[in-house]
């Protein structure tokens, strides 16, 4: 009896632990944008899953990347990267605030995403982001712009946080309920055994 009840208990332990988890989580999707071009300002767009509301109440969206410029002539000035959400909705920027000659420089950090923007990444399917590079060049390169092969590349990741699954118990009423199981089983574990006794009691000879 006491190895059942040693084995019910680690279930109900996985089940309380599982039960937290899913009190507060975190999802995340990569994402890889190469070939960005700061001289034309071209945009990327990437895709990856939105946040599948099923899962729970989305709580928070953030952004960490891991960025590259690469300048081969000129002097490039506010230079930066711009992050858009799938409406458009710009999230976050990577600067490089100066450039100068062939010049290569990396960055890495995150963002969160605007509070007002977050309902934006809810979507079972999957959903876009788009990356930008613009700059403002002073250099001496034999172009209108003055600088001369600018590119950039982007990698890293969404994280979602979202709360309760829903109709998942709260983590204190699923584990009262987990208790009142264990209780009705060791309950009917002992009515077991004293009928038992009783039995082996009643079929003994006199």
């Amino acid at each position: 009896m006491m190895k059942r009840f040693r084995v019910f208990r680690a279930v109900a332990t996985a089940l309380c632990i599982l039960s937290r988890q899913a009190a507060g989580s975190t999802l995340q999707e990569a994402f890889d944008v190469r070939g960005l071009n700061f001289l034309t300002a071209n945009t990327i767009t990437t895709s990856i899953r939105g946040f599948n509301p099923s899962l729970g109440t989305l709580t928070g969206v953030s952004v960490t990347y891991d960025s590259a410029a690469v300048l081969l002539q000129g002097n490039a000035i506010s230079s930066r990267i711009i992050v858009n959400d799938p409406m458009g909705n710009q999230v976050g920027t990577i600067n490089f605030p100066n450039m100068t000659g062939r010049d290569e420089q990396v960055r890495m950090g995150g963002f969160p995403a605007p509070a007002a923007d977050i309902s934006d990444f809810e979507n079972s399917a999957d959903i876009s982001l788009s990356f930008e590079g613009t700059t403002a060049c002073r250099g001496s390169a034999p172009t209108l712009s003055g600088c001369f092969g600018f590119s950039g590349e982007v990698t890293g990741q969404v994280n979602y946080s979202y709360g309760a699954m829903a109709n998942a118990p709260e983590p204190r009423s699923f584990e009262l309920f987990v208790g009142g199981v264990i209780l009705a089983f060791l309950g009917t574990r002992l009515r077991a055994a004293r009928d038992e006794e009783i039995r082996v009691r009643t079929r003994r000879p006199d």
